[in-house]
């Protein structure tokens, strides 16, 4: 079984070199690699070409425009393998990271999606917040099993021939999109919605050391339940009125349950650093709690200010 790899990456060459070298170490040596650059300067060009000199795995590819979404379809179209895997340029990859892959889709071929662990690395030192996913080692049918959090484009895989009925992921959804957030969960609802299955799995494994500062992690609580609100809408737009209930469940989940559990893992995993001043901390925690509300309309106003393309299931603008 072929699998490509696709990681789509913007002005960030040093931790992209980490993550390529994690992934051309994998012991299963069937996979290609494409990279995808929106860099605004040469320097990833060099990097990747560098590596395209030793081994003809590496692919380079500039995508003019920026977001993940549009990075990873032009990284789909260039893909050669029966399955695409993806990661973020701020991850490393275990070294049977492909060959799990690879593996779980040949004993599950019911299985359309795969997610696994995205463990956080070392913090930094203003770091407080690192996106993250533990896996539950489950099945997910229907699109109310979207509560149950599905997983993190930085460790996703989807076997090719899905892209052909689902379509691409959603350009207007995703960091560097007009909707920071979100393109991997719309993805995967459109699946479930068309009768896929999804699993998750703690074989698959990658580290991330997306860490946040202060600053930057009250952003990205607040724009990440922005975005889902606004795939959500999406969604109801569309005529799918499971999108309102998967919403209100998706939101405690991912509100309240995710705090507790980010807050209560051991030391050497846990994602969530409190901030040392009082005062932060006790923003930290109004923001993560007393916000939802304010970010779902927030959201919601976002979705309406795009048209929706309902036989694709994606925004398009007005």
């Amino acid at each position: 079984m072929t699998v490509s790899v696709v990681i789509s990456t913007y002005n960030r060459p040093r931790l992209l070199k980490s993550a390529i070298d994690s992934i051309l170490s994998n012991i299963y040596h069937d996979f290609d690699l494409v990279i995808v650059d929106q860099s605004e300067n040469n320097d990833t060009r060099n990097l990747v070409e560098e590596h395209i000199r030793y081994d003809s795995r590496v692919r380079y590819i500039h995508c003019p425009g920026k977001g993940v979404g549009k990075g990873r379809n032009v990284g789909i179209k260039e893909a050669k393998g029966s399955i695409v895997a993806m990661t973020d340029d701020d991850c490393v990859v275990a070294q049977d990271w492909v060959e799990k892959i690879a593996s779980f889709f040949d004993t599950h071929p019911d299985t359309a999606v795969i997610f696994g662990d995205v463990i956080p690395g070392k913090p930094s030192r203003s770091g407080v917040l690192c996106p993250w996913y533990s896996s539950a080692n489950r099945k997910y049918v229907g699109v109310f099993s979207m509560m149950d959090i599905v997983g993190l484009g930085a460790n996703m895989a989807i076997r090719r021939e899905v892209f052909e009925r689902v379509g691409d992921f959603d350009e207007n959804i995703g960091p560097g999109a007009p909707i920071g957030i979100g393109e991997d969960y719309d993805f995967v609802y459109r699946t479930l919605a068309m009768g896929y299955t999804t699993r998750d799995t703690n074989t698959v494994k990658v580290q991330h050391y997306g860490w946040r500062d202060f600053q930057e992690a009250m952003r990205l609580i607040r724009v990440n339940r922005q975005g889902l609100a606004a795939f959500f809408i999406k969604h109801l737009r569309c005529g799918d009125f499971r999108a309102l209930l998967t919403l209100i469940g998706f939101t405690w989940k991912t509100t309240y349950f995710t705090l507790f559990r980010g807050l209560t893992k051991p030391a050497n995993r846990k994602p969530i650093q409190l901030p040392n001043a009082f005062s932060d901390r006790l923003l930290f925690f109004i923001i993560w709690i007393c916000y939802p509300f304010i970010d779902i309309v927030s959201g919601i106003f976002k979705a309406f200010q795009f048209s929706v393309d309902k036989n694709k299931k994606v925004f398009t603008k007005k």
